[in-house]
């Protein structure tokens, strides 16, 4: 009788401590290495200087904003902390990857500084060749953050010696000396100092743009571009490194 309980007693031992492994290994598993087509969430501390000016730029502009791998999910302008947004869930479906996100509207009777914020989520993820994207609310399952009013174009580095450079920039569309003054040019160092600049329009399909300054060795700016066309205005941006 005595071999029996021991052997009973053995044997719930035995089962606790292969449960409790393969609990912790359930927890071992979401470790490892993270899988390229789930969307992670990245700390921006760790970006480069280039992917953080892209979400400087990104946040300010309600919507889903895509650099290589790296995304920027943006409720864009809002007057105070009050206003948060967070990643509830995710899924694929086929050829479809669906994020979940909560926003978070002010507690009611609450006080906060009147501060501006950019309430945005920053993460990445590989997606395969003809796999999709979509941002649904948590709660209706509906797309939120709408982008058919505004597009983003963030490109990829560029490199010149040249510390003159001037940079042409081709146009979809042929436009009149008059559009040009549509198109809003600006070109920045990457700490946000402006560099006066001459456009030209040529052929009237591309734009000539001339800084009216040298170039700084060694410096990194970027060239932006933003202009309406039809219902929607559309932002590009040249990111180039003068080389020393």
């Amino acid at each position: 009788m005595k071999k029996h309980i021991i052997l009973l007693l053995g044997a719930i031992i035995f089962l606790s401590v292969a449960t409790a492994f393969f609990i912790r290994g359930g927890e071992t598993i979401a470790t490892q290495p993270k899988d390229p087509m789930s969307f992670q969430l990245v700390d921006e501390s760790s970006l480069s200087n280039l992917e953080k000016a892209f979400v400087s730029i990104a946040k300010e502009y309600p919507g889903v904003h895509k650099f290589g791998s790296l995304y920027v999910i943006s409720l864009g302008q809002k007057p105070h902390p009050g206003y948060r947004i967070e990643l509830t869930g995710q899924k694929q479906i086929l050829e479809q990857v669906k994020l979940y996100i909560r926003q978070r509207l002010p507690e009611k009777g609450k006080m906060y500084a009147q501060v501006i914020v950019y309430p945005h989520l920053v993460g990445r993820i590989e997606l395969p060749k003809y796999t999709t994207l979509s941002v649904l609310d948590a709660e209706t399952k509906k797309p939120v953050l709408d982008q058919t009013g505004f597009k983003l174009e963030f490109h990829d580095e560029q490199a010149t010696a040249d510390t003159r450079k001037a940079w042409t920039i081709p146009l979809d569309q042929p436009i009149s000396q008059s559009e040009l003054g549509s198109y809003k040019i600006t070109l920045k160092k990457m700490d946000g100092m402006e560099l006066p600049v001459t456009t030209i329009l040529e052929r009237d399909n591309q734009i000539k743009v001339i800084p009216n300054e040298p170039y700084e060795k060694g410096a990194t700016y970027l060239l932006q571009i933003v202009h309406p066309k039809g219902k929607e205005t559309n932002m590009a941006v040249w990111p180039f490194k003068i080389t020393q």
